[in-house]
């Protein structure tokens, strides 16, 4: 099944976004994917989108990572601003909680980051899946 591919910047680090021509391929690259994981196991004939969010040790003894911090799967048939936004989150989320070694947001400060962290990752998304004329 083929896709195309966007990296997304968030900070430092950065996700895969994968596009697939539809929600079957799409999905199926994902079971595909939780099977070679030990992923979720569910839910698969009824999403629209997923984001897989994980972090790639460099080595077993020390707490640094990759720069590779996900994945989000969407398909082309829905590939919305809805679906976008609420993937960007769950990945914007999961980069804050990398980013700051938590995902506890208590104050402005906090949240102006987090605000500031989404919208350059949405800024970023929309800017080019514009200029491959994917949207």
């Amino acid at each position: 099944m083929q896709y195309r591919r966007l990296k997304l910047k968030a900070g430092k680090y950065h996700f895969w976004v994968k596009i697939f021509k539809t929600k079957a391929d799409m999905r199926a690259y994902w079971q595909d994917y939780d099977k070679r994981t030990g992923g979720v196991k569910e839910g698969y004939d009824k999403a629209g989108g997923v984001t897989l969010a994980y972090r790639i040790f460099k080595t077993a003894t020390t707490n640094k990572i990759e720069p590779e911090i996900g994945q989000i799967l969407v398909s082309e048939e829905q590939m919305g601003g809805s679906t976008m936004g609420h993937e960007l989150i769950h990945a914007a989320l999961h980069a804050y909680e990398v980013i700051y070694k938590s995902r506890n947001i208590k104050n402005m400060e906090q949240e102006e980051n987090f605000a500031y962290l989404f919208s350059d990752m949405h800024n970023e998304l929309v800017n080019k899946m514009y200029d491959k004329k994917i949207w």
